[in-house]
């Protein structure tokens, strides 16, 4: 009979499957780092993986690997709205800047997607919104690379707007990795497997979800809210089940990095209520039935 070890070890990295992603990601940034010195593309001051895959909460497939390139370093002026460069390899020239003579976020990626086109001709590599995404058939693993600047006197990084202008936005990736970490400790460890069984629940259900980090935000105000024990992965999972919309976070959650700002995926009040539904349905299954039909539900191949 199946369990849920036996769910996790079916949606968890083999260790080839890691050691194949590591090899990619090091074959593309060598790329990166030839094209910059060349001087066609900035050099990266660093790389860093941020998104699901460095909070431990990735599922597979392994098709999207997000890559901060820090292209330099900057400070926000006192009192303004407007940030000067400190640090910056590439000589930025007057093609590289839009009408209001800023650094145009739209004209960077453009050059960090030729170049990258360069060298992987036969692989499918575009601009998609505010990142560079490189799919790479060969190791059948995708990346989506996100230009930035590392503003130094305050908490964030510039990156593309996406918004179709040639603005920059605002952002820090790793300030919700703080929430999600406390949460699961709070728990005894047991948020990440819940996070990723349920984001498996809502693919193989067909449910319509909330985006990855949201959902994620989600539980993890629901869990440091909480003051009683959590014992194990089943009672995470059936708390998680009775309260997938906790304070209505699925409509509008919160957003760590800024207490201004919120995270929404778009989801209609007739969404959010067959999630509601299966939630219901879902964990009325686990708590009634052996583990075994549980598991079943979501994924009938697991016997």
């Amino acid at each position: 009979m199946a369990n849920l070890t036996d769910l996790l070890n079916k949606i968890n990295f083999t260790l080839q499957e890691i050691k194949t992603v590591s090899d990619a990601m090091d074959n593309l940034l060598s790329t990166i780092n030839s094209k910059a010195s060349e001087s066609k593309i900035p050099t990266s001051i660093n790389f860093f993986t941020y998104g699901s895959i460095s909070r431990k909460t990735k599922i597979k497939p392994l098709d999207d690997v997000d890559i901060l390139y820090v292209i330099g370093k900057a400070q926000k002026k006192v009192g303004e709205n407007m940030h000067t460069i400190t640090q910056c390899s590439y000589e930025f020239t007057s093609s590289d800047y839009e009408p209001n003579s800023n650094i145009s976020s739209i004209i960077l990626l453009n050059k960090i997607r030729n170049a990258i086109k360069e060298t992987y001709s036969k692989s499918e590599v575009k601009k998609d919104k505010e990142v560079v995404n490189v799919y790479l058939d060969s190791y059948g693993v995708g990346f989506d690379i996100a230009p930035a600047f590392d503003i130094t006197n305050e908490n964030y990084y510039l990156i593309a707007a996406a918004n179709g202008t040639h603005y920059w936005k605002r952002t820090n990736p790793f300030t919700g990795n703080s929430l999600i970490e406390n949460a699961n400790s709070k728990i005894n460890g047991h948020l990440i497997n819940t996070l990723k069984i349920l984001k498996y629940w809502f693919k193989k259900k067909k449910i319509v979800s909330p985006a990855s980090y949201h959902f994620e935000c989600v539980l993890a105000n629901y869990f440091n809210s909480i003051t009683f024990d959590i014992p194990n992965l089943f009672s995470a999972l059936y708390a998680a089940l009775y309260n997938i919309n906790y304070n209505s976070y699925l409509k509008s959650c919160p957003d760590p990095f800024s207490s201004s700002a919120t995270l929404t995926s778009n989801l209609s009040d007739s969404d959010i209520r067959k999630i509601e539904e299966e939630a219901k349905y879902a964990r009325e299954l686990l708590l009634d039935n052996p583990i075994d039909e549980f598991v079943k539900y979501i994924d009938p191949e697991l016997e």
